[in-house]
Parts: structure tokens; sequence; C-alpha cells
């Protein structure tokens, strides 16, 4: 029984040394960390406050914020480095203007596609130049709502329709009903120019917003 005693007495002690040995070398560590970061030690009247090492790191991390959201603001200017990219978007919309959908009916698309894929730029241009050809600010105000309102012809209806769910592609397509009404109102060749209109301004949406084109 004494052996027993006396050897866990061993352990004990042995297990007290390691115990010492490692909070010295995390006190060791610390103290390194401390002189590199120019943290105030223990003993200094200055280390009380429990948040001294967030106040000292703090400044480094917002410039870090500012630089990133200076690179955000700052992107490319696409028209200026791949001017033949914007020949070909102003070649889709050269024909688009040349082609059997009306004014009013190319800016609905343009208005309801914008509105749908958050392009403050493009809503803002889209909703001025559709005032100044005649259209009514309530319909403009009224266009996310158009389902619910009897401002809207049923050509206007089915060309949204088209609008909206080419834009939200990905979810269900364009669908049967949807197609098969547009096939009422309109033929092959009008069909072909809503959809390529839809087409463009999702391309010219997706540019502004890559580019973080702002509204001034």
């Amino acid at each position: 029984m004494k052996t027993l005693v006396k050897y866990n007495g061993f352990i004990q002690q042995g297990l007290c040394e390691m115990g010492a040995e490692r909070l010295n070398s995390r006190s060791v560590l610390l103290s390194n960390i401390s002189a590199k970061l120019k943290v105030p030690t223990s003993n200094s009247p200055t280390s009380q406050s429990p948040n001294r090492l967030a106040v000292i790191v703090q400044p480094t991390v917002l410039k870090s914020n500012d630089r990133r959201k200076m690179n955000l603001e700052n992107r490319i200017d696409i028209q200026q480095l791949e001017p033949n990219a914007y020949k070909a978007m102003f070649a889709l919309e050269n024909y688009l203007q040349n082609s059997g959908l009306s004014k009013t009916h190319l800016e609905l698309i343009k208005i309801r596609a914008s509105q749908i894929n958050g392009c403050a730029f493009c809503i803002n241009m889209h909703t001025s130049d559709a005032l100044k050809q005649g259209e009514t600010a309530q319909r403009i105000f009224l266009l996310n709502a158009w389902k619910e309102t009897e401002l809207f012809a049923e050509e206007e209806k089915a060309i949204l329709a088209i609008t909206e769910e080419v834009t939200l592609i990905s979810q269900n397509g364009l669908s049967d009903k949807t197609y098969k009404q547009a096939e009422k109102l309109f033929d092959g060749n009008q069909i072909a120019q809503i959809i390529m209109a839809v087409v463009t301004i999702n391309a010219w949406n997706r540019i502004a917003i890559s580019t973080k084109k702002t509204v001034k």
C-alpha cells in the first residue's frame, strides 16, 4: 500500500510539473505575441481593458475594408476595354429598333426585366425613356403588379409574361401556357423579336450590375 501511495505521489508530482511547464510555455508564447503586436504587458496600467487587443488591430481591418470597397467602386469599363463587345450589343439594339416591336413594347420589356434583375442603372434609363415616349407614370408604377390591373392590353400582358419567364429562365423556362398565348396574338417573327428583346436587356442588366454602373 505504501508503495502504491508513493507511486501515486510521483504521478501527481509529475503531472504538476508538466502543467507548470505548459503554463510557462504559454506565457512565453503570449509574451512574444504581445511584443510583436506592441500590446501592453499585464503590469502596464493601460492593459486592464479587455478590448485592448481589438482596439489595436481594428484600424488595420478597417483599412482593408476601405480598400475592398474602393476596388468594388472602381471597376472596369467594358466599352473602353472591349469596344467590339459593345458594338455587338449596339447591333442588337439597332435590330430591335428596326423590328416590328413598338417603342412602348420595347420599354415595357426593358423596365420589367431590369426590375426583376435589380438593375438600378437600367431602370432609371428606361423609365425615363418611356416617359419621354408618352408612357404614363401610373403604368410604370404598377408594372411589377401588372397581373393585378386592367391597365395593360392583352398583347402587353403576353409580352410581360414572356419577359418574366425568360428573365427567370432557370425556374421553369418559358412555359407552354405563356408560349401558346403568345401564338394567339403574334406571328413567329414577332415572338422571336420579343424573345430577343428580353435576351438583350438581360445582357445589358448583367453588364451594368457586374461593372457597378451607378445612377448619377
